[in-house]
């Protein structure tokens, strides 16, 4: 539901679009070549946006889902 709080794994999609609240780390790495096309992994931070099909390659981190279903990137 929107405005809750999953936790993914390394090597996990996040089940939604949302927004980091919490990184075990100093920052998160997301392959986000299924929505780019660009092959490097892109370096988040606490509040940025994380998006359904992407892949976390870092840390685990806690995302506030921000959109579910047909409302998704």
């Amino acid at each position: 539901e929107v405005g809750d709080v999953v936790r993914v794994q390394h090597g996990a999609s996040p089940p939604a679009d949302g927004t980091l609240v919490a990184i075990m780390g100093e920052h998160a790495l997301f392959d986000e070549s299924s929505l780019t096309g660009e092959s490097r992994l892109v370096k988040k931070v606490t509040g940025e946006n994380v998006f359904v099909g992407t892949i976390n390659r870092g840390p685990v981190v806690d995302v506030k889902v921000d959109a579910i279903g047909g409302q998704t990137m």
